[in-house]
């Protein structure tokens, strides 16, 4: 017997927006936070916890005067493992704005459930991503960038978007560039990520990644 409760349950998006010194072409950054599962720690909460991350150094540098050069717009998505519900309704309802001052989309969703580093993104963001990494410190060594790190475990391959994850509405649908970034099982030494499971738990995620 399979017992299922249907109702019907208002979702929210969280939005952060952040004036940059010229308003135009906002850069957007997001991931889902709900879950198929109660626990949900790979898929998505990893990526939630480098989102919120995120958020508190931006609040950081703002309480220092900073201001970035263009707007940025942090997303929590609701919806997301119900069929990417959050994100498509917002670039529906924002799909005028979009078309015209969205610059590029961000997405974080499993960021960390490996050690080998992994990029999915349009083409046009393919050499901005290659130079950030190579800005990007890593491992606490002065002398080892991700950019490093990266070309040492797949020669800096970037795969194309594959469509499943709440960047598809931003991409497909209204043509922002967008990009995708995790850190994923590698193959050889890491511990299986059982998606979508019960036993993608916290304690998985403290005892193996």
């Amino acid at each position: 017997c399979n017992n299922q409760s249907y109702q019907i349950t208002e979702m929210a998006n969280i939005v952060v927006e952040i004036p940059g010194i010229f308003s135009e072409y906002d850069i957007i950054i997001g991931n889902h936070r709900d879950s198929w599962t109660l626990g949900g720690a790979g898929s998505p909460n990893s990526g939630s916890a480098v989102f919120l991350e995120i958020a508190r150094g931006l609040s950081s540098l703002l309480k220092h005067g900073w201001k970035p050069l263009r707007p940025i717009k942090l997303i929590s998505w609701d919806g997301g493992a119900s069929g990417i519900l959050g994100s498509t309704e917002y670039v529906e309802d924002h799909s005028q704005l979009l078309k015209k001052n969205a610059l590029a989309y961000l997405n974080l969703d499993v960021a960390v459930t490996g050690s080998e580093f992994s990029c999915q993104a349009n083409p046009l963001l393919h050499q901005v991503i290659k130079r950030a990494a190579k800005f990007t410190q890593y491992k606490n060594d002065d002398d080892w960038t991700l950019f490093e790190e990266w070309k040492q475990a797949s020669s800096t391959k970037i795969d194309s978007l594959d469509g499943v994850a709440d960047y598809s509405p931003f991409q497909f649908h209204m043509g922002v560039p967008s990009a995708q970034f995790q850190f994923k099982n590698d193959g050889a030494n890491d511990a299986i990520h059982h998606l979508h499971s019960s036993y993608d738990t916290y304690t998985w995620i403290q005892q193996f990644v």
